[in-house]
């Protein structure tokens, strides 16, 4: 465990060097009407410029004060100061709607900017499950970066939502998953006849199966009281998501897998981004990734103090051996041919792209 916080420790410094500011304590505001297409005026990037006609809303589902949340009140506020006169306003928690009516409300230009994981995104574009594949990804946090931003991979990624009239900027890391259950989950064997509820990805879905267990697909607000009354026996998340729920207080065990992540897409609607001028959008473009490290440092500081709560509330950890992890990777490395059946030729080419991307950053 000591190694771990140490780790964990080293890689928030390292992403604190790179976040340029923190940002402030989250604050609600009022819904105002948002910047129709075509809205931007004829006034250039002066110093003196008025960008009182644009107004943003910036809609995600995860809690106030979370990474994600803190991220967007640092672009909310690079905005601002960048674009005077504009209005950025946060809506948190899923207040604009579920995921596929933010997705839809994206598409329609019904909403600016979302975001959120590409699970939501499944239902329209189900390439973005690639993400979803398990020990697909690079373990490594600056080899995963390198990934996303750096490589063909990551290009090829963010292109699949432009062909559904949703404009992805960049992605924001919201840590990686890892196992919960009400006995250790130490060997492959011990998901048999585990109820575990995944998220609505068919990819989560092939996994579950593929390590034995009976996977369900449960709204996130009914997951606690599920488990408290023995109806779930299991679930996969990010740690600090996991604290965030409370899930700790009605599950006895986690088992370390990083197995695949919760990444999320910073998405704008493109039917509302091209009505902005080029200046306006580029300030967003740096906003949004500037905002990046920003909510990855976050990311990393929660996970430590779920770590710590987890472990004062009594929670055991556990940690694969190598031979009985490489069991697990092997029992599931054919959700890859899973991705490819479900969804065709582009997914076969995404998802070799990816392989080759992978093969090459982690293996210099």
């Amino acid at each position: 465990m000591k190694n771990l916080l140490a780790s964990v420790t080293a890689l928030l410094f390292i992403l604190a060097l790179a976040a340029c500011s923190t940002p402030p304590t989250p604050a609600s505001a009022p819904l105002p009407p948002a910047s129709p297409a075509g809205a931007a005026v004829a006034g250039d990037a002066g110093v003196d410029a008025d960008y009182s006609w644009l107004i943003i809303r910036l809609g995600h589902h995860a809690r106030p004060g979370s990474a994600r949340d803190i991220g967007s009140h640092f672009f909310k506020d690079f905005i601002e100061e960048r674009l005077p006169g504009s209005e950025v306003h946060i809506f948190p928690a899923g207040q604009l709607g579920t995921g596929p009516e933010q997705m839809q409300q994206l598409q329609l230009g019904a909403l600016e900017i979302g975001v959120h994981p590409s699970t939501f995104l499944g239902g329209i574009q189900p390439l973005t499950s690639i993400l979803d594949v398990p020990w697909l990804l690079p373990t490594d946090f600056d080899d995963l970066m390198e990934l996303y931003h750096e490589s063909a991979a990551g290009e090829a990624l963010k292109a699949t939502t432009l062909e559904v009239g949703i404009r992805t900027l960049t992605i924001w890391h919201d840590g990686y998953s890892h196992w919960t259950a009400n006995r250790p989950l130490a060997s492959l064997e011990d998901f048999n006849g585990l109820v575990v509820r995944v998220m609505p990805s068919p990819m989560r879905i092939a996994m579950t199966d593929r390590l034995g267990g009976t996977a369900i697909n449960m709204d996130w607000g009914e997951v606690y009281n599920a488990m408290l009354t023995g109806a779930v026996d299991s679930h996969e998340n990010p740690l600090a998501i996991i604290t965030d729920a409370r899930i700790h207080e009605v599950q006895s065990d986690l088992t370390f897998t990083n197995h695949n992540t919760l990444e999320q897409f910073f998405m704008v609607s493109e039917i509302w981004w091209q009505g902005l001028p080029e200046h306006v959008q580029d300030t967003i473009i740096e906003g949004a990734f500037l905002g990046k490290p920003v909510a990855a440092a976050e990311v990393v500081r929660l996970d430590i103090e779920a770590i710590d709560m987890m472990e004062e509330e009594g929670m055991s950890f556990h940690t694969l051996p190598e031979a009985e992890l490489q069991r697990w990777k092997e029992a599931t490395y054919l959700v890859r041919q899973d991705f490819v059946d479900a969804f065709g030729e582009p997914a076969a080419e995404l998802l070799a792209i990816f392989e080759q991307e992978i093969d090459r950053i982690t293996n210099r």
